[in-house]
């Protein structure tokens, strides 16, 4: 399979299509759906480890001396409250209280940050920061001048050890540090978006193919298999991780969407502050956890139903390759969001039963100083 030359290509692109990727656009780039296949890659991720190129995912730099008081300003957590060398996940909300995205800030130092958007919102994220930076704060899209790579699993961190400089074991999660990897400077952080333990590394991107290629050849023998967009999807929404533009979107704010734990209102004004307080107490819906109790798939758009009437959507949803059963997340009305409920997903004009649950719904196992984690 050829390039698309419309789209933007990862350093390692050559690579996937030589090793029988099948290929996909995903927020202007072509990307690795999957490899051997989304099933046996998610497997994989769970009872050993995967390999994924993430590259789409944009990368921001700010810094300056302004840096940080512009930064609190914009985002919804307290970065007072985050030392450096630590990563906190946050969003980008409007005035309006919508999220324009979901974000992890890096911070590393009172005056630089870097912060990792979805691959879909770079540029505007870019231009959302610029626009509410002042002058004296740099900002900088390092997207197409870094490539981003996650390794994910229970076998991750033996993989990792074995190509870094010093000991994993004081790295825990949501932490990052500069390291180097055979020789390679990068940006190591144990984050992810698959309930596993596992590693984001940010790597300049001429030095993104041998980076890759030590990956591979470090976890390989260990199981570690070529992941692609396909498992990454299904991983995520077993552990409940929202994805813009299916449970997020500027129509939908933090606590619809049940991302309190991302807002620290008593930080301080920030942007979109007083609009997120009016839709938390004006709003009549949330999102909840739904499991099938029939051999069914809920998909996105599907409607979710209490007798006759609508009350809510699935905003995603899949068959769970960990539990054997279909899961989704679900848009629902509060009066109908209570966990035990028994709701119909409507699934080709036919109703199916659903129950709601506990999210996640797969138990996360992250590595942890203590047994409370952070949000994602």
């Amino acid at each position: 399979m050829s390039q698309d030359k419309n789209f933007l290509h990862s350093p390692v692109d050559a690579f996937h299509r030589t090793h029988g990727a099948r290929m996909t656009e995903f927020a202007g780039w072509e990307m690795p759906l999957q490899f051997s296949g989304i099933v046996d890659e998610h497997l994989a991720v769970r009872h050993a480890a995967g390999l994924f190129d993430i590259t789409h995912m944009g990368q921001i730099e700010v810094t300056g001396e302004s840096a940080f008081d512009d930064l609190q300003r914009i985002v919804t957590k307290d970065l007072s409250k985050v030392e450096a060398s630590r990563a906190v996940y946050s969003l980008l909300c409007n005035e309006e209280g919508g999220i324009l995205d979901d974000i992890i800030v890096y911070k590393r130092g009172e005056s630089r940050f870097l912060i990792i958007v979805n691959g879909v919102n770079a540029v505007k994220d870019y231009e959302w920061l610029r626009k509410n930076c002042v002058k004296a704060t740099k900002v900088h899209n390092l997207t197409t001048k870094r490539s981003l790579f996650a390794v994910q699993g229970p076998k991750s961190a033996a993989i990792v050890s074995r190509l870094v400089s010093e000991p994993l074991a004081g790295l825990y999660y949501f932490h990052f540090r500069e390291d180097t990897m055979l020789g390679l400077p990068v940006i190591l952080a144990r984050t992810g978006y698959t309930g596993e333990d596992g590693f984001e590394v940010s790597v300049d991107a001429e030095d993104a193919l041998d980076l890759w290629n030590s990956l591979l050849e470090a976890g390989t023998p260990l199981g570690m298999k070529l992941t692609g967009l396909g498992a990454r999807d299904t991983l995520r929404l077993e552990m409940a991780y929202p994805l813009y533009g299916m449970e997020i979107s500027e129509q939908v704010s933090p606590f619809e969407a049940n991302l309190d734990k991302a807002v620290s209102l008593k930080k301080g004004d920030f942007i979109g502050r007083e609009a997120i307080l009016r839709r938390r107490d004006e709003s009549s819906r949330t999102l909840v956890g739904l499991e099938m109790l029939e051999m069914a798939v809920p998909r996105h758009g599907f409607l979710v139903k209490s007798c006759d009437s609508v009350v809510g959507r699935i905003t995603s949803g899949t068959m769970s390759p960990s539990l054997g059963r279909g899961i989704a997340l679900a848009l629902v009305r509060k009066d109908h969001s209570e966990v035990g409920t028994i709701l119909d997903v409507e699934i080709r004009e036919k109703r199916r039963s659903a129950i709601i649950v506990r999210t996640p719904f797969w138990n996360p196992r992250v590595y942890l100083r203590s047994a409370v984690a952070p949000g994602r």
